[in-house]
């Protein structure tokens, strides 16, 4: 009898106006760091798919002519890509706000594309009162996620390129016009724009050229 694979879900992080452009269908892939070390002389990186399932899953750098694969040879060390692999789902995290009505003893907390009303003032991990006001994503419980109705998202493909590679093609599933900038913009020059804006003060800008893992993924229903 053979075993059902796992399904994992593992949160992720995305702006205001990323969430709007998923929760209307205008994006469907998204451009992370790979983060750790990249091997000197890497031109590709793959994944592992053979009978070690100790290795399914499994990414390493390839040296070599990314044209011709008996030119290819691993180098540097395995490693996992910390978002999954295809069929697996991502839960949204962003930034929300809180508002405390004493009078009524409820919480009012909004987000992109929803809001929702608890009773009794807002409680940190901590058990300490949250003030009213905007939080930080990297913050949002499951449970909020989850109340605000915002999509499960199950990835669809993953690989792992330079992040110059990207395509006009692959910045309209990006939804990077999406983020308010000029129509005049290409759609790629909106997303190295909207890049710059979120990774170049770490150190990732476009002319860094970082290695990026590419997720592609659809929409569920909310659970």
């Amino acid at each position: 009898m053979s075993v059902e694979a796992k399904i994992s879900e593992k949160p992720i992080l995305f702006s205001g106006p990323m969430v709007r452009a998923i929760l209307d269908g205008r994006k469907t892939m998204t451009r992370r760091v790979v983060k750790g070390p990249i091997p000197d002389g890497a031109t590709s990186c793959g994944v592992f798919s053979t009978s070690d399932k100790t290795l399914n899953g499994r990414w390493q750098f390839l040296d070599g002519d990314p044209e011709d694969a008996d030119s290819w040879g691993w180098i540097g060390e395995e490693f996992a890509c910390p978002y999954g692999k295809p069929g697996d789902r991502l839960w949204i995290k962003t930034g929300y706000t809180t508002r405390y009505d004493p009078e009524r003893n409820e919480t009012h907390w909004k987000t992109e594309g929803g809001w929702i009303t608890t009773h009794g003032q807002a409680m940190s991990k901590t058990g300490k009162p949250k003030r009213d006001g905007g939080h930080p994503g990297m913050f949002m419980p499951k449970w909020l996620s989850q109340e605000f109705r915002l999509p499960i998202l199950e990835i669809t493909d993953i690989r792992a390129e330079r992040l110059r590679e990207i395509t006009e093609e692959d910045a309209i599933a990006e939804g990077a016009q999406c983020a308010g900038f000029p129509a005049s913009l290409s759609n790629r020059g909106a997303f190295i724009n909207l890049w710059e804006k979120l990774n170049g003060p770490r150190g990732f800008g476009w002319l860094q050229n970082p290695w990026v893992w590419v997720v592609s993924f659809k929409k569920l229903e909310a659970q």
